[in-house]
């Protein structure tokens, strides 16, 4: 009979854990998209955040940044920055990735017109060909991945491209954060597979044990009434055997 239960407590916890296996297993099918889907385009405007040179090079950098306000200052006119927002999602994490894009001809015409326009002194005499326009994004991300060279700067990663004047703008910028739900989710299943699966063990090898103990102490009055009566049988005979020498006794002497 307790065999026959334990089977079928046996067979109800495989058929939880087959099915709380399988609807994960399909959750994670649904939710996982491995390419990335455009999601939305945007235009923005280029602007001149500093301009420098270095001291130990030739070079001198316009560092540029992106806006949707026209009324930044030192906005270069004409140049039209395109960012394609695109996502992606797995079970474990989801990701954004900014894609912006620049003519370089039309970045070179308007770098020039802001160098004519401020009469930056940087940049008075520093030739044509070495100058070069710089982007930087700062993230204290280290998942971070981008098409930039990457610096760590204290606790921060400062991903960074550099171009000449009149190259094109390509910058891919790919952001991952976690989703809270599926982690939670798996927490959640493994705590209940531990238990559909630890206590029914634990009930069962405590019947076990309990029915153990209690077999243990029947043998032992078993053995011990057994042992009992052994003596009780061996104290008869005894008393027998004394009665039976008297009466033997008795008997010689009345014949003597």
């Amino acid at each position: 009979m307790r065999e026959s239960i334990d089977n079928k407590m046996t067979k109800i916890v495989t058929r939880i854990v087959v099915l709380v296996l399988i609807v994960s297993s399909i959750f994670i099918l649904t939710a996982c998209n491995e390419e990335f889907a455009p999601l939305e385009t945007k235009n923005f405007y280029a602007y001149v955040i500093e301009s420098f040179t270095e001291d130990d090079s030739a070079s001198a950098y316009v560092r540029i940044g992106f806006t949707n306000d026209i009324e930044t200052e030192n906005i270069l006119t004409g140049v039209d920055v395109v960012c394609e927002k695109l996502n992606k999602q797995t079970f474990w994490f989801s990701y954004v990735k900014y894609i912006y894009s620049a003519d370089g001809v039309i970045l070179r015409s308007a770098v020039m017109d802001y160098i004519n326009a401020t009469g930056t002194d940087e940049l008075k005499n520093v030739d044509i060909e070495d100058l070069k326009v710089l982007y930087q994004y700062a993230t204290i991300y280290k998942s971070t991945i981008t098409n930039g060279s990457v610096e760590k700067q204290a606790n921060t990663y400062v991903h960074m491209w550099e171009y000449e004047l009149d190259e094109n703008i390509l910058i891919d910028i790919e952001l991952r954060n976690e989703i809270r739900a599926s982690w939670y989710l798996i927490i959640m299943a493994t705590a209940v597979v531990f238990l559909m699966v630890f206590v029914p063990l634990t009930v069962v090898r405590s019947k076990k044990i309990k029915a153990n103990k209690i077999a243990g102490d029947k043998a032992i009055e078993n053995d011990t009434a057994n042992l009992a009566q052994k003596e009780d049988s061996a104290k008869t005979e005894s008393v027998e055997n004394k009665d039976t020498n008297s009466t033997s006794e008795t008997i010689n002497k009345e014949e003597d």
